[in-house]
């Protein structure tokens, strides 16, 4: 399996600027089809003479500006993943326009929603996690935020936008006792390690999409697995086994921090009018993704 691709003709202004930063004017440039990108436009670019193949992030400013995307940051952590072997390689990074180049992996398509439910598969991205997690916070120079300073960032922004009363008053007490009650960032975090992030090439798993990035315990990571394969408390001790450390209160406790992060992404989203293709090509509704989150905290 690949990706589906279909040609394309870019503005002269980018294809001058790619063409400086890949060494040629002789390449490619195709539309992946059926990516689950929201937030951003990834496109391929291949260049024949060399062989050589890239993806290129073209990232949405408006977007970005409301989710606290830190381009800094994401660069950082972008440039770490790929020389721990993690993510793809870094090849550039633009910190004004937020455009990113990665080393394209051949074969490497993402992994379908409901793969996480097949044990060696959610082992897989376990270990791959737990690579992540070995990259200590410090080697960002202080450029990484903890999941609870994006989430404030991004109630901020829903308030600007008039989102009215968005989280009710108790959700957000519950929030920032977890947030002081939360171990000391110590590594570094993905914050998004939802299917469509993880790349699979029929050899190993690789990890993509870098916005969300920060610093943190790991167990938001493992609340985002969980959630995407359905865990119950018996499979949630398994994955706790297989990564080697957390508790299931924790888990548990960082699952309910997923759905409020996830309510007020989407809300912001849905606000922002955004509209993007879903992993079928369907669009994907923000609003009902907000609201079905924001009932979440309820049964939470």
């Amino acid at each position: 399996m690949t990706f589906q691709t279909r040609a394309i003709e870019l503005p002269p202004d980018l294809a001058e600027r790619l063409a400086a930063i890949v060494g040629t004017t002789a390449f490619q440039a195709f539309e992946l089809v059926g990516v689950q990108s929201l937030n951003n436009r990834v496109l391929q670019l291949v260049c024949p003479g060399s062989g050589q193949a890239y993806a290129v992030r073209l990232a949405s400013e408006r977007a970005a500006a409301h989710m606290g995307v830190d381009r800094r940051e994401e660069a950082a952590i972008a440039q770490a993943a790929g020389k721990a072997g993690i993510g793809p390689e870094l090849v550039h990074y633009d910190l004004d326009s937020g455009m990113m180049i990665s080393k394209w992996i051949d074969r490497a398509v993402p992994l379908q929603p409901q793969a996480l439910q097949q044990r060696p598969i959610m082992l897989q991205a376990i270990a791959l996690a737990r690579r992540l997690h070995a990259i200590g916070a410090d080697a960002l120079a202080g450029k990484g935020r903890t999941i609870f300073e994006r989430i404030a960032h991004m109630e901020r922004s829903a308030a600007a936008l008039n989102a009215g009363e968005l989280i009710q008053a108790r959700h957000r007490n519950r929030l920032d006792a977890l947030a002081a009650a939360a171990p000391r960032p110590r590594w570094v975090t993905h914050n998004d390690l939802w299917p469509n992030n993880i790349l699979a090439d029929g050899t190993r798993f690789w990890l993509t999409d870098w916005e969300f990035s920060g610093i943190g315990d790991g167990m938001y990571d493992l609340a985002s697995l969980s959630l995407s394969a359905g865990l119950d408390a018996t499979a949630e001790q398994d994955l706790l086994a297989a990564y080697g450390d957390g508790d299931l209160d924790w888990l548990a406790a960082m699952k309910w921090v997923v759905c409020y992060f996830e309510a007020v992404w989407s809300a912001n989203m849905a606000l922002l009018s955004a509209s993007a293709p879903a992993a079928g090509g369907q669009p994907f509704d923000f609003k009902a993704h907000s609201e079905q989150m924001l009932a979440k905290l309820d049964a939470g």
